[in-house]
């Protein structure tokens, strides 16, 4: 019941996220991006590399931080620096927060955390007892860490072009207020830093620099996935607000892609049925509804899979149902799980909601026939491809996928403590890679 109302929630939260006017172009200074790194969880303890010139505000004005190894840690509720530069190491309690703040310097010039290097500022903040790392970052710079993991750096710098104008887009469209306005995953957009070996992501972000999608004045919704099937889905199909440029109609580009999601199949057999699946029914909860358990059964099998579909083909509304034996008198129980489209992928572990469903005598199985991979709504990121393939540019790219849209610039200045190389050449005819999947939703 708890998941059916969260889901009821998270409807209505998007739909008033559709429905809610986005700010006007030019309404605030969109030049930099406050983004939390949250796919760190919540951490205790936090190792940070310094390279280059850095320095912490709040110890010195005019300090800078040796070059090495530094640990960020709580004690007595408070955040404590250690430094492991020398050698013996140095702590020095900061308070709740504190700024490494980084300078004009020589390459490199960054903060490693993890596998990834960090461009920017970098705030360290004490929240409910744990450690939130926020990356005050350019706006260009931050899509350097981007387009390459959200699409690929091989893949043809026209589509990049069109995801690095989509995800600027998204990201000045979408700023939370608080302490960050992003966070590092697909919970926003994919996140990881910066790397000068992405060249052609570099690129697509520096030859499109400041260029967004706006409708009517203001900023478009511009959202993406890995694959729509060769149908693009509407946003009030899915989520119930209505977006002009957001409409069902075919896509011949993926239909012609090579995405490695154009068909798939789910298998789900009669009976023995797939413990994973009853596990996401929460089947064990709804046998104790009856006050049975799972040994109080027998001759546990699927009876039926069914589903309504939308205008695009995807499953809106659908059912499964169980049948089964009690054990102590033999009577017969069925049991009716009700999907609705924002749990359907989950609980049958579906790629996208663009399938139809058949049973097969020879295997006394459940077929889910698909294609795509994700919500189909707005640009097909491998639909993209095969249009940059085909020789289109990326602002044909996004004519298709938004149509009505227009490319206006933010009039934003570029970064003058940037990447330590800005604008470098392409890779040569980059060969296209299907092995990344990119963003799924």
């Amino acid at each position: 019941m708890f998941k059916r109302f969260l889901a009821m929630v998270v409807g209505i939260l998007v739909c008033i996220n559709l429905l809610w006017v986005p700010p006007a172009l030019g309404a605030s200074d969109d030049s930099i991006i406050r983004v939390w790194l949250s796919s760190l969880g919540s951490p205790k303890s936090i190792d940070i590399k310094v390279e280059g010139n850095y320095g912490i505000p709040q110890i010195d004005n005019n300090n800078i931080l040796t070059k090495g190894d530094y640990t960020v840690r709580i004690e007595s509720g408070k955040l404590v620096l250690d430094d492991k530069t020398g050698s013996k190491t140095v702590s020095t309690p900061l308070g709740s927060s504190f700024t490494f703040k980084r300078y004009q310097g020589s390459d490199p010039n960054r903060l490693k955390i993890g596998s990834y290097y960090y461009l920017g500022d970098m705030e360290a903040r004490l929240v409910s007892g744990s450690i939130m790392l926020i990356n005050h970052v350019h706006l260009e710079t931050y899509l350097y860490g981007v387009v390459p993991y959200e699409m690929s750096n091989s893949w043809p710098i026209e589509a990049q072009k069109a995801q690095a104008v989509a995800a600027r887009t998204y990201a000045v469209r979408n700023k939370k207020s608080g302490y960050y306005d992003l966070v590092n995953t697909v919970d926003d957009q994919v996140y990881r830093g910066y790397s000068a070996t992405y060249k052609n992501s570099i690129k697509a972000v520096d030859d499109t620099f400041g260029k967004v999608l706006t409708y009517n004045g203001r900023y478009a919704e511009t959202f993406y996935s890995s694959s729509n099937g060769g149908k693009v889905e509407s946003s009030e199909n899915l989520w119930g607000g209505k977006l002009t440029y957001s409409q069902v109609k075919d896509d011949p580009y993926d239909a012609r892609s090579s995405s490695p999601n154009k068909s798939w199949t789910v298998t789900y057999k009669k009976s023995p049925v797939n413990s994973e699946l009853l596990s996401r029914l929460k089947f064990e909860n709804a046998l104790g509804g009856k006050g049975l358990k799972p040994g109080d059964i027998e001759n546990l099998e699927i009876v039926d899979i069914s589903f309504d579909f939308n205008s695009s083909g995807r499953a809106a509304d659908g059912k499964l149902t169980l049948s089964m034996n009690k054990k102590s008198n033999s009577d017969k129980l069925t049991l009716e799980f009700s999907m609705v489209k924002n749990d359907i992928r989950r609980i049958l572990d579906l790629k996208s909601l663009l399938f139809e469903v058949e049973f097969d005598e020879n295997s006394n199985a459940f077929l889910i026939k698909g294609s795509g991979y994700g919500h189909g709504i707005g640009m097909s990121q491998w639909g993209a491809h095969q249009m940059a393939n085909e020789g289109l540019s990326y602002s044909k790219i996004l004519e298709f996928y938004y149509p009505g849209t227009k490319l206006s610039s933010l009039g934003i200045e570029s970064d003058r403590g940037g990447a330590p190389r800005p604008n470098p050449p392409a890779d040569q005819n980059p060969k296209p890679d299907p092995k990344p999947d990119p963003k799924p939703d």
